[in-house]
């Protein structure tokens, strides 16, 4: 009996001098490499351990849109330093696999791997971040992992993750509100469109204005153009006096000049004009039209020319009955030229010269 009490008393002894021993040092672990030290930024973080294995399991979120990324950070410790065997499903992880367990196994799985990345801290210590995208939204998770060789295993707990659609995101949730007006409201001026300031000349009242004088000017001056055209087109009874008589002098002054023929138009273009302009009956005789010419002359019409043309007209009805049967080329010439003079009384068309009429 005395032999057990001083065996068990030596025990205590032993334990009381590690115990002393573990509150100087402030503590002691049995791993060299402590935790991650960016662990606190994860909003779950989970921890499995064996006597040859620690397993750390960080998710950075347990709520999360159908819109977001989840980032999964793995963290594998061994306590000797040697190199741990990954399981299967994290061994080949790359962009685009799929990841996690589907319920029921032919449907596809629950997240597809947006970007994989393996990082060798120490020796023995290796991480694996997962960036995740959710596939569909609902109630999601991360499986639980089994890691283990010869020395031990261990197996992760499972994390669950809600998915909510974008309506349901948790943003709106943590505001208080599910206005989806709410998050422009917060945002403020930072959505509202930049003020820019807009040249006179273009703004909309100085545009309608000089545009409307430009489609008014294009209007008078297209109106004046085509009004033109028109009274230029227009016969009227002095413009058709005056082509007439231009018409009678240019055969009047040809090689081939017809004395008679002169005669017989310049008195049908006069009767036309002096019938036009109702001084004159249609069909009146010959001395009937040296009568209206003599009254023209007394009233003021037909200007100077009036009295002497009617002088003209007398011999020329004279002459007729003469012994030379009709008017000479000189009597022509001298009624055309006073004709046209009476058709054209500012001389805007020139009359050929004596020499060229002779």
């Amino acid at each position: 009996m005395m032999r057990v009490l001083r065996h068990n008393r030596f025990g205590i002894a032993r334990l009381a001098a590690v115990a002393v021993l573990c509150s100087v040092c402030g503590g002691c672990s049995r791993d060299e490499h402590p935790a991650w030290p960016g662990a606190h930024l994860f909003e779950e973080s989970r921890s499995v351990a064996s006597d040859a294995l620690t397993v750390s399991l960080h998710v950075s979120s347990t709520r999360i849109s159908i819109a977001d990324r989840l980032t999964v950070l793995i963290e594998v410790r061994s306590v000797d330093g040697r190199w741990t065997a990954w399981p299967d499903e994290l061994r080949n992880l790359s962009e685009g696999a799929p990841f996690g367990m589907a319920d029921p196994p032919s449907a596809l799985a629950p997240w597809t791997v947006f970007a994989a990345r393996r990082q060798v801290v120490a020796p023995g210590h290796e991480m694996l971040t997962l960036t995740l995208e959710p596939y569909l939204p609902g109630e999601k998770s991360i499986p639980a992992i089994r890691f283990g060789d010869g020395r031990g295993s261990v197996q992760t707990e499972r994390v669950a993750v809600h998915v909510a659609s974008v309506a349901d995101a948790p943003a709106a949730e943590a505001d208080g509100s599910r206005d989806p007006l709410a998050a422009i409201e917060r945002l403020g001026p930072m959505l509202a469109p930049a003020s820019i300031e807009m040249p006179v000349w273009r703004r909309p009242l100085v545009v309608g204005v000089v545009g409307g004088a430009m489609v008014v000017l294009a209007l008078g001056l297209g109106g004046t153009w085509a009004a033109r055209r028109i009274m230029h087109r227009i016969a009227t009874p002095d413009t058709v006096f005056r082509r007439t008589m231009d018409e009678v002098r240019a055969r009047a002054g040809g090689p081939d000049a017809d004395p008679a023929r002169s005669v017989e138009d310049t008195l049908a273009a006069l009767r036309a004009y002096l019938v036009s302009r109702r001084l004159l009956a249609p069909g009146a005789t010959g001395p009937e039209l040296a009568g209206a010419l003599t009254g023209c002359a007394h009233v003021g019409l037909l200007g100077r020319d009036a009295v002497e043309l009617a002088a003209l007209l007398a011999f020329i009805e004279d002459a007729r009955f003469g012994p030379s049967g009709g008017p000479t080329g000189q009597i022509a010439t001298k009624l055309v030229e006073i004709v046209c003079r009476i058709a054209d009384p500012d001389g805007q068309h020139s009359a050929p010269e004596r020499g060229d009429r002779a």
